[in-house]
């Protein structure tokens, strides 16, 4: 329940999407969790593949003038839940739930015990040393005197020492049972109910000065220990872009390609293509190669292209592609059914003759007229493979162009889809305002800035925070009845249920 307790200080074990411009679409890329670590001037980086745990309150905790947070980052999405409470009194931090897991210079209190946190393996030895790369203790000192880091790594304490300090009944103050000072070490027994304790205890020394310390643990994510391939999301239109294209079903034209999980990207987003296609391996003996005539993320829109760096083994990298017969979802078009009927903006004798099937009432109730209902996927209907009403100089706005060369025409020449980019969607609109039922469009509501997960029904502010937690909410796809956004009615899961699905797409209000 603590894994996403305080997005607002990037508390959260969701990786965020990458930010992108309206219409730039960016493919996932490999994650590095060292790079979420926040930099400090008195230790070194960890190692690429690390990240890291800092106990370290942000701010001096011990005169309770100012309250304190600690740093968190997406592979360190909560502080560590103290086994042994520090003698602090608990009205200097107003979390209570998160109470401390650092060190008080008292008099006889200089050992931290804090429960090993879930998202660190745990191997069984004192050393934990299949996860736990290096092990410091940060000293704080009254100003002006500067923070000092002491690599304690290879400090471990005397096992029976360090069991000692578990099993005591806890009078006093047992951390003092460990004979060494700079030492730490891991206990796990049937009094911890199995589950590992961390336990370190600090300097000692006669006229030591140090006001307060944290422990710091650079340790390896458990995805990167298991050799998955964790992915940093691509942008929200990266993936926009692929799901609408399944709306397209049926028309025998439309190429898919494919989407892999973002905690492996050998593994296809289930639930997409037929069962026998579950990994990157199946997709590419099963799928189609080749570069489209073009990269088909270049062919969205005239300026785009995927990320600078280079997204080897991440994405569709390959650019493979398949056709309706590997999805495992039924058409939604006839391949090879035309109808002929009454165009959008004319009158119908019947509503039954619009080919949208809706006809409102002229203005002076002599006629009907035929409209798009409330509803219609705008950049469906004029999909260049569906309909051909959008298209000429006499529509509103302009109308789309389906001649002249790439960078002219209106359309993805793959998909048949309006491209992405400001003058096609300009003129999107002016369709939609003339021709729907109201003469209003919205946009659809897949993505938003929901709760993130795993959402355990609370979320914390940290503490020095003052806005609304809300606000820090991370764009997410939707994938659950709390997702919602109060500044914006249009995302969320009521607008996804009602039809209103994706966010790059105009839809008749």
């Amino acid at each position: 329940e603590n894994f996403c307790k305080s997005p607002d200080g990037s508390g959260c074990l969701q990786i965020p999407y990458q930010a992108a411009s309206q219409f730039n679409i960016l493919s996932p890329l490999a994650y590095e969790p060292s790079l979420e670590v926040e930099a400090d001037n008195y230790i070194l980086a960890p190692s690429a593949g690390y990240s890291r745990l800092n106990t370290s309150p942000t701010i001096d905790p011990i005169d309770g003038s100012t309250p304190w947070s600690q740093i968190l980052n997406n592979d360190v999405p909560y502080s560590p839940l103290p086994y042994y409470f520090s003698p602090i009194s608990y009205d200097v931090d107003p979390r209570n739930n998160l109470a401390y897991n650092f060190f008080t210079s008292k008099s006889t209190d200089y050992g931290v015990e804090f429960y090993l946190p879930a998202y660190i393996g745990w191997d069984t030895t004192s050393a934990n040393t299949t996860f736990v790369k290096k092990v410091y203790i940060k000293y704080f000192y009254n100003t002006p005197q500067q923070p000092v880091v002491f690599d304690i790594t290879g400090n471990l304490g005397n096992a029976t020492e360090c069991a000692n300090v578990i099993n005591s009944a806890h009078a006093g103050y047992p951390i003092s049972s460990i004979s060494t000072d700079n030492t730490w070490c891991i206990v796990s027994n049937a009094k911890t109910q199995n589950r590992p304790v961390v336990i370190v205890k600090g300097d000692t020394s006669v006229g030591n000065a140090w006001k307060y310390a944290g422990v710091i643990i650079d340790f390896k994510p458990l995805e990167n220990k298991r050799g998955t391939k964790v992915a940093e999301p691509g942008s929200a239109l990266y993936y926009l872009s692929k799901l609408a294209r399944f709306e397209l079903l049926g028309i025998p034209q439309i190429t898919y390609e494919p989407l892999y999980c973002n905690n492996n990207q050998d593994n296809l987003v289930p639930g997409l293509f037929i069962p026998a296609l579950k990994t990157r391996s199946d997709f590419n003996t099963a799928g189609i190669g080749g570069s489209y005539s073009g990269d088909p993320i270049a062919r969205y829109n005239d300026n785009n292209s995927p990320n600078t760096s280079d997204p080897t083994n991440y994405g569709n990298y390959e650019k493979k592609f398949t056709f309706q017969n590997k999805v495992d979802h039924a058409a939604v078009f006839s391949s090879k059914d035309f109808t002929c009927c009454t165009p959008l903006g004319k009158a119908a004798t019947a509503e039954s003759k619009c080919c949208s099937g809706k006809a409102v009432l002229s203005s002076d109730g002599k006629s009907s007229i035929c409209k798009l209902p409330k509803g219609t996927d705008i950049h469906v209907y004029f999909n260049k493979f569906v309909s051909s009403e959008g298209v000429g100089d006499d529509q509103p706005g302009g109308g789309l162009t389906i001649k002249g060369t790439d960078t002219e025409m209106d359309f993805n020449a793959f998909s048949g889809e309006p491209k992405f980019r400001d003058s096609t969607y300009d003129k999107l609109a002016a369709l939609g305002g003339a021709y729907c039922d109201g003469g209003n469009v919205i946009v659809g509501g897949a993505f938003g800035a929901f709760p993130p997960e795993p959402f355990s029904g609370t979320y914390s502010v940290l503490t020095g925070n003052t806005g609304n937690v809300e606000d820090s909410f991370p764009v997410s796809i939707v994938d659950s009845i709390l997702d919602f956004q109060k500044s914006d009615s249009n995302v969320g899961k009521i607008p996804y249920d009602s039809g209103f699905k994706w966010n790059h797409h105009y839809y008749c209000k």
